[in-house]
């Protein structure tokens, strides 16, 4: 039997013997009716704690069976249902310059990374010719802790963001101020571009060499983006970028992965955003009118990362969302009888 339809039937058995236990409370306390009492009826049993007897056996009755149920299918019980929370990197790396960039909760570190001049075997631990080096330290400025960091490929730029701060590092390069937090930032290996996605679905580039916003960041604030990309209610956890394209930024939430190409219109609300699937069914001159600058997929969830190994592979990290139930302590998965 389908689960929904074994729930629902639970669902009206329950509220149908409650209906009919009620009435048989109501009833035997009008009636009064008793079958054993005492001469001055000090002590007595009737129909009405009859009704009332039947009525806890079977609750407990179901509560067993139930309870007997969940640990057959060696589930604790159900959980109730909360957004799944999103994880971001604690750390960052400079391919180029071979840096690694460490977030605390209230520092920065830049690591250089060490070298072995030994060769050996799989899985043989190689003598270090160069110890890792403690290049900087960047503490964040008053109690909030950071939220997200990125370095550049280069290792010249070290960017982080609090709760209501925002912070770019090299030559005290400044970043305009906007009201909402940062989820996600990074900086194109090739412009030296730095992309920002915010709580509230924003999207802008700022070009650290011009220490101004892009003319693309500044079309996207002209004519907004899609209706249905501001309300998702997921923040982008995660940016990268296509070494072979410039203008193709890649951006990944936990429902869906998505990749925005800069050379393409932005789509108006009168569009569908996620048009892949219609786009694949039209002819070549027709697909060339409706293309836009999001393509989304959505079948992997829940995506912890998302990023390119090389040119020509894309790695993609999910956990299967009982896995992460399974994990719950017991005071959170809990079935409550006849829900």
């Amino acid at each position: 039997m389908p689960a929904r339809l074994s729930t629902a039937l639970r669902v009206v058995g329950t509220s149908l013997f409650a209906l009919a236990v009620l009435g048989g409370i109501l009833a035997a306390y009008v009636t009064g009716y008793q079958f054993i009492h005492t001469e001055k009826h000090y002590l007595s049993f009737g129909l009405y704690g009859a009704i009332l007897g039947l009525h806890l056996f079977i609750q407990s009755l179901f509560a067993f069976l139930e309870h007997r149920r969940m640990r057959h299918e060696g589930c604790l019980g159900f959980m109730v249902a909360a957004p799944f929370q999103p994880q971001r990197r604690l750390v960052s790396c400079a391919r180029h310059a071979r840096l690694l960039l460490f977030q605390f909760s209230q520092h920065l570190e830049l690591w250089r990374l060490g070298s072995t001049d030994e060769s050996g075997k799989d899985g043989e631990v190689l003598p270090v010719s160069r110890v890792p080096e403690h290049l900087v330290q960047l503490k964040s400025k008053g109690p909030e802790h950071i939220y997200c960091s990125c370095v550049s490929p280069c290792g010249g730029w070290i960017a982080y963001s609090t709760a209501s701060r925002f912070h770019l590092y090299r030559h005290h390069c400044a970043v305009p101020k906007y009201s909402c937090a940062v989820t996600a930032l990074a900086i194109h290996p090739l412009t030296n571009n730095l992309v920002i996605a915010y709580a509230d679905q924003q999207l802008f580039e700022f070009s650290i060499p011009e220490k101004q916003y892009t003319a693309w960041s500044r079309t996207v604030q002209n004519d907004g983006l899609h209706k249905a990309w501001l309300e998702r209610d997921s923040p982008i956890t995660h940016i990268a970028f296509n070494p072979r394209n410039p203008s193709h930024i890649l951006l990944h939430d936990v429902y869906m992965f998505c990749v925005l190409d800069k050379s393409l219109p932005l789509p108006d609300d009168s569009a569908s955003l996620m048009n892949q699937s219609t786009l694949k069914q039209l002819p070549a001159t027709a697909r060339k009118r409706q293309l836009h600058a999001f393509k989304i997929c959505k079948k992997f969830q829940p995506l912890l990362f998302a990023d390119l190994l090389d040119e020509n592979c894309l790695v993609m990290v999910e956990r299967p969302i009982m896995d992460i139930k399974t994990q719950l302590p017991p005071p959170i998965q809990q079935k409550k009888f006849g829900t």
